[in-house]
């Protein structure tokens, strides 16, 4: 056994460890006091360990903390028609006692690549709403997991707008119609109005306040505008 994790940990910390052969973990892949110490390392070993390791909380909480993705919990040939339905099967995976757990909320948020981490949040969850706002302050497009009552919540969907001005693409129609929170939204993303619903889109108000953010911007040097539209310097919307 010491001999295969070795061999995995000089892998994994070499960076070799994109799929790990089910083969070479076959003498501890069913080790729990391996498999913690080889998740802090190469989370995506997790898809290796045994049915049974892979079932238990701690070792669960320890490969989200780790940076695993929602996609290493299953076959990456499950198809799925849309991403809340990924959202939705995903969750089957997280116990109830894990969902209402601080440290596992503390994991999910601060994990690049898990989506939907507010659908995840227990009823239960201590500090819940608390919980609610710092995911949506870290991770703004969180809101579009989000339930219709949260999207609808005006105090959140602030928080995530201004993070960044496109999650209020996420919002209720009623929010997305909010003078105040478009005009924060512009801040980030001056053009936001064209991702809004069609009401805000035909509303000149609007636009001139989008172009009026555009020029702001352009004259800042922090967008390019060409035939290919707009593209904002450092960011990937």
């Amino acid at each position: 056994k010491k001999q295969e994790f070795d061999l995995l940990m000089t892998i994994g910390q070499c960076g070799w460890m994109a799929n790990i052969p089910l083969s070479l973990t076959k003498k501890i892949k069913d080790d729990y006091k391996y498999a913690r110490v080889l998740l802090t390392s190469i989370p995506v070993i997790y898809s290796s360990l045994s049915e049974r390791l892979r079932s238990k909380d701690k070792i669960i909480e320890l490969a989200v903390a780790n940076g695993i993705s929602n996609y290493d919990f299953v076959d990456y040939n499950h198809w799925f028609n849309n991403q809340l339905e990924e959202i939705e099967y995903f969750s089957k995976f997280f116990s109830v006692k894990l969902k209402n757990s601080e440290t596992f909320a503390e994991a999910l948020i601060n994990n690049v690549y898990f989506q939907g981490v507010i659908y995840y949040f227990g009823d239960k969850l201590p500090n819940r709403e608390e919980w609610i706002k710092k995911a949506l302050i870290h991770k703004p497009f969180e809101l579009q997991y989000a339930k219709d009552v949260i999207k609808d919540n005006y105090e959140l969907v602030q928080l995530a707008v201004e993070s960044d001005g496109y999650a209020l693409k996420y919002a209720s129609a009623r929010l997305q119609m909010d003078k105040g929170l478009i005009e924060i939204a512009m801040k980030t993303y001056p053009h936001i109005v064209f991702h809004l619903n069609e009401e805000v889109q035909n509303n000149e108000e609007y636009l001139d306040m989008a172009t009026e953010a555009l020029i702001k911007y352009a004259k800042e040097d922090r967008i390019i505008i060409n035939r290919d539209g707009i593209k904002y310097k450092g960011d990937e919307h």
